[in-house]
């Protein structure tokens, strides 16, 4: 308990800009641990964003992951979110149902694609705007046909899979559809890359990759073998710990960090001596002076005021030396150690019975008791 009292009274001691820059370093790092403790759970249990490769429940992609990993197709989770571009063309970038996009990733995913990049994008749900090509098919709510079209993989992609099960989220309605049908997939060409357009993201996900010819239609998805693929887990706040910030709110927060330190640097209380503070003087020698003249007024004749002297230069070689001198000769050898000449020495210790003798006495104590230390000070 003293202890917990201890504590509390040095953090009320700190100045006030020590304390909110402890409290600012806190919360940042509590908020740091709470989503590096949130990722985890994400990616250690079955929950997580729908076809989010963290998830191992039913809407999600961990298995399609491992399909593409044994098939030597080398996988890389995106936590960023895409609007600035820089993506690599000689890639599949899966996006499979992403929060809404922005027109500045529209644009990132469209370039990605004309620059000779795959783009697998779905599902359903998407407006046509975020469909990236130019003549976007029309969504359904009906169940897609499970025989898939030929070449849907694209050129110079062979596949096997032919029927494919999904849970039936919706389809594209082609112009020339039957009614009552719609397709699972169209495919477009777009510069020198192409978009597949999935409808129905159920068809890779965790539950319904092991039926039909699931397993083949997400392998041709990839593409050619070796090839890389990329999944944009930063379109749906999955991304791990403060990558999933998005990029406009990372700004603001370290815009925000900013200006905090610099209200700290303006609010600390500075440290050194305030201006024009120095050095003090020694104190004047006249306090001394007045003793001295104090005690010779009071003293009555002139034995008297002798022995008031030798008395006094004898306290004084004492404090400086911290021996008394018993003997006269000690007194007047420690009168001329001390500055005073031999003759002054000699009236200090042997006594004056005269005036002149008496201001030579004065003059051995004046010696005596100035202290060189403080005169240097």
């Amino acid at each position: 308990m003293n202890s917990l009292r201890g504590v509390r009274r040095s953090w009320r001691g700190l100045p006030t800009g020590i304390r909110v820059a402890i409290a600012v370093v806190s919360g940042l790092i509590a908020l740091n641990l709470a989503a590096l403790i949130a990722d985890a759970a994400d990616r250690s249990g079955p929950q997580g964003p729908p076809s989010s490769v963290t998830s191992t429940g039913p809407d999600g992609l961990a298995a399609y992951e491992s399909l593409l990993q044994r098939f030597g197709h080398p996988t890389e989770r995106l936590d960023g979110d895409l609007s600035d571009g820089g993506l690599d063309p000689g890639a599949t970038l899966v996006v499979l149902q992403p929060d809404a996009l922005s027109q500045e990733q529209v644009d990132s995913l469209r370039e990605f694609a004309q620059s000779g990049g795959r783009l697998v994008i779905g599902g359903a749900e998407l407006s046509p705007e975020e469909l990236v090509v130019d003549d976007p098919p029309a969504a359904a709510p009906l169940p897609a046909d499970p025989v898939l079209p030929p070449g849907f993989a694209g050129e110079g992609v062979s596949s096997d899979a032919t029927r494919v099960r999904t849970a039936g989220l919706g389809s594209w309605r082609s112009d020339d559809a039957p009614p009552g049908t719609g397709e699972l997939i169209v495919t477009r060409s777009t510069g020198s890359g192409e978009v597949l357009l999935l409808a129905d993201p159920s068809a890779v996900q965790n539950e319904y990759l092991g039926d039909a010819d699931n397993a083949g239609f997400a392998l041709a998805l990839a593409g050619g073998p070796g090839r890389a693929v990329q999944f944009a887990e930063g379109l749906r706040g999955s991304g791990r710990g403060l990558a999933a910030i998005p990029g406009s709110w990372r700004l603001a927060l370290g815009l925000l960090a900013l200006a905090a330190l610099l209200w700290l640097a303006a609010a600390v209380r500075r440290v050194g001596a305030p201006d024009g503070g120095g050095l003090q003087p020694s104190p004047p020698r006249g306090e001394y002076v007045d003793a001295l003249g104090s005690l010779l007024s009071r003293s009555g004749g002139e034995r008297e005021l002798t022995e008031a002297i030798r008395a006094a230069a004898s306290r004084e070689i004492t404090r400086r030396s911290g021996r008394a001198p018993s003997r006269s000769e000690e007194l007047a050898a420690a009168a001329v150690a001390g500055g005073a000449s031999e003759a002054d020495a000699a009236m200090l210790a042997t006594g004056a019975s005269d005036r002149d003798g008496m201001v030579a006495a004065a003059r051995a104590l004046a010696a005596v008791g100035d202290d060189p230390a403080e005169e240097g000070g």
